[in-house]
């Protein structure tokens, strides 16, 4: 039996010690890239819970998804949060649906502002959805009324 080459067994290590640092930086990107979107999920949660502060309406949350309800006449939406995209649907029967990519926060501010404009009822604004598809029929969420203050 011949002995191994000792410069052939120290490249082995070190392309072994190469391979478990490439893997190591791709879990600990994968692991940044992860927690940029639960904080960005958690930013979005968080406007759209100020957002509707104001308005007569419920606000449910899950893991992955945001939906509000307001009055009969409101328009219904929810968003799912897919990764580093919003999937908006609104309607009753989710007639208009629209993506959403958060990977900046002005991206995320865009979404905030047409689902501002989706709750003061001003959907002829609203770009089109999937299939070109608007809004119509629908009425603005109503304000909470101001709450009376005790002499």
């Amino acid at each position: 039996m011949g002995a191994t080459d000792p410069s052939t067994r120290s490249g082995k290590i070190s392309e072994v010690r190469w391979v478990r640092q490439m893997r190591q930086a791709s879990r600990a990107r994968h692991f940044a890239r992860q927690t940029q979107e639960e904080a960005r999920r958690e930013e979005l949660r968080e406007a759209v819970v100020l957002l509707m502060s104001d308005y007569d309406c419920q606000v449910q949350q899950g893991v992955d998804w945001i939906e509000v309800r307001g009055r009969p006449a409101a328009c219904r939406f929810r968003i799912d949060l897919a990764g580093g995209l919003a999937l908006l649907d609104a309607g009753d029967e989710s007639e208009y649906v629209a993506e959403w990519v958060l990977g900046t926060p002005g991206e995320q501010a865009d979404l905030v502002a047409l689902l501002q404009r989706l709750v003061e009822g001003d959907l002829a604004t609203l770009p089109p959805g999937l299939n070109n598809v608007r809004l119509v029929d629908y009425r603005s969420y109503l304000p909470l009324a101001p709450r009376q203050r005790s002499p």
